[in-house]
């Protein structure tokens, strides 16, 4: 990025710019790490990254942060991943919810993507840290076939007829979130179902705010109510339908273990 900066801009680094690598936890001002080109320019890069309430501890040069930004992805996915794997070997549902687990959404698994796949396309041929964000980023793209596939067997042991299934998708995302990771595996899930259940609503559509609270609510139907929740978050929403929850609806986690 240095490189490119100076060869389109005619700028020297070392005189005219400062560059700074400051990747962000999800949804925060906390940096995962901070870097940057030149620590001969460290206070001012840290009065910057302060005056931008940026929470962050110490500098390291460009580097050092980005190997430290690529160990902690690789460990935050690596169980992730693991649980993701393992699960799709184990077809029988009932057999894989005996085993001890914590659960891990969708909304999870999308929430550094980029990162992966800005370390995929830079890492080097051959460099066993590439295989490792290859097989993360495989299995993030694989998920929603494998949620698609235990949706239809979670339809045929409940004799859900897809002609007779109304389907809501339950995940609270910020359409307007610069990177769009979310937003794409959305619209990905919601295409996938589609080729299962036609009648797919978004759940955010079926909303009202009172007093800055939002409540969910669904239509009467004759037809079944099937509910996809893809975070934590979004349980939220089951709360709103504990008191009136009826023998037509249904319920399924776009989590590792896909609860039913």
């Amino acid at each position: 990025m240095v490189e490119i900066i100076e060869r389109s801009s005619g700028l020297n680094s070392e005189t005219d710019f400062m560059y700074s690598y400051l990747p962000l936890e999800s949804r925060s001002t906390k940096s995962i790490t901070f870097g940057t080109h030149n620590l001969d320019n460290k206070k001012t890069v840290q009065t910057l990254a302060k005056n931008a309430n940026i929470k962050f501890t110490d500098i390291y040069d460009l580097e050092l942060s980005e190997i430290i930004h690529l160990e902690k992805l690789t460990s935050l996915y690596s169980p992730i991943i693991s649980k993701v794997e393992s699960f799709k070997k184990i077809k029988n549902y009932d057999k894989r919810k005996t085993l001890k687990h914590e659960n891990y959404y969708v909304d999870d698994l999308t929430n550094h993507v980029s990162d992966i796949r800005c370390f995929n396309s830079s890492l080097d041929s051959g460099d066993p840290s590439l295989y490792m964000m290859s097989g993360i980023s495989r299995s993030i793209d694989s998920f929603t076939r494998y949620f698609v596939d235990e949706l239809k067997s979670f339809m045929k042991h409940n004799s859900l007829k897809a002609s007779k299934t109304e389907i809501y998708l339950c995940w609270s995302i910020d359409k307007s979130e610069i990177r769009g990771d979310k937003s794409i595996m959305h619209e990905h899930i919601l295409d996938k179902i589609y080729d299962v259940v036609g009648n797919i609503n978004d759940i955010n559509d079926f909303s009202t705010v009172k007093n800055g609270q939002a409540s969910y609510y669904l239509p009467t139907s004759d037809k079944k109510q099937l509910l996809i929740l893809c975070s934590k978050t979004d349980e939220k929403i089951l709360k709103t339908f504990k008191r009136n929850l009826r023998d037509n609806m249904f319920l399924i986690h776009a989590d590792t273990l896909c609860t039913r």
